[in-house]
């Protein structure tokens, strides 16, 4: 057993993609993240792609793209952990955290505090879900429309506004305004627009060429408890699936129930939990 670093991207994605693609709603993060290496996304550059290989065959996948945790995939051979762990701290001793099915992340944190100066503090407990069918739900009044160079602004709003509630952070302006510039360019990003207003959003975008995935849904208070999230997620749900995905996969935060339930009326069914851990040094 050893760890396969790799310094060009494609080269990555062409030993990782056939091993993440065994389990694509499960690994939907890091597919994604070797679309992006693939398109030549310039805002993720990753400083750490290691595969942990058995007589040349992966049995694990890591991912790091600062500032974000490192992303690990499921683990076939428990032992490819501690080879990780000890890798990295060669690699990226500042590394912030992981991002990974429970499991995995919950070994990786124990042994990187065991072994470096630093806490591992759980920072989010999901859930990775997956739709193959959405199912009926009341409809509200409204209409779902991609958004556009018109929409910069409240986007920025959005982004940063969500970032707040639902990660407990802040970021800069001038981060929101690239986040808002990317969707509108990219046109993934969808919101339902009631009359005047805009009411909610959701992402819908590919993970694989089989599975897309929605995240970012957001709808401002003031507009909460109306139906427009459901139905949004719903709408977006379904185009993903009418475009030819044959599941939708996205990621719920386990404290939030009322997100976990919108999803479950969907039709998003619960496939595993996944933990982000965040470490810092000890006092």
């Amino acid at each position: 057993m050893k760890v396969q670093r790799f310094e060009h991207p494609i080269e990555f994605c062409d030993r990782a993609e056939p091993f993440l693609q065994q389990n694509e709603v499960v690994h939907n993060l890091p597919l994604r993240l070797c679309r992006s290496f693939r398109e030549g996304s310039p805002h993720i550059k990753p400083s750490y792609l290691a595969l942990v290989e058995v007589d040349g065959n992966p049995v694990a996948v890591a991912i790091r793209t600062p500032p974000f945790p490192l992303v690990v995939s499921e683990v076939t051979e428990p032992a490819a952990i501690a080879l990780l762990v000890d890798d990295l701290q060669a690699a990226e001793p500042e590394l912030a955290g992981v991002n990974a099915p429970q499991a995995v992340a919950d070994e990786f944190a124990r042994i990187w505090q065991q072994r470096t100066n630093q806490l591992a503090h759980l920072y989010m407990a999901m859930r990775v879900h997956k739709l193959t069918a959405v199912q009926p739900v009341a409809q509200t009044s409204g209409w779902l429309r991609l958004a556009e160079a018109g929409d910069r602004s409240l986007l920025t709003d959005w982004y940063i506004a969500f970032q707040q509630e639902a990660l407990q952070e802040s970021p800069e302006l001038a981060t929101a305004q690239a986040w808002a510039e990317r969707q509108i360019g990219y046109q993934t990003l969808y919101l339902w627009q009631d009359g005047d207003r805009v009411v909610s959003a959701a992402s819908g975008f590919p993970a694989s060429a089989r599975v897309g995935v929605v995240n970012f849904v957001y709808t401002p208070l003031e507009f909460r408890k109306r139906g427009y999230a459901t139905t949004c997620v719903a709408a977006v749900s379904q185009r993903l699936l009418k475009q030819g995905y044959q599941a939708c996969a996205l990621f719920t935060d386990l404290a939030n129930r009322t997100s976990n339930k919108i999803y479950r009326a969907i039709g998003y069914q619960p496939v595993c939990d996944w933990n982000q851990y965040r470490f810092q040094p000890k006092l």
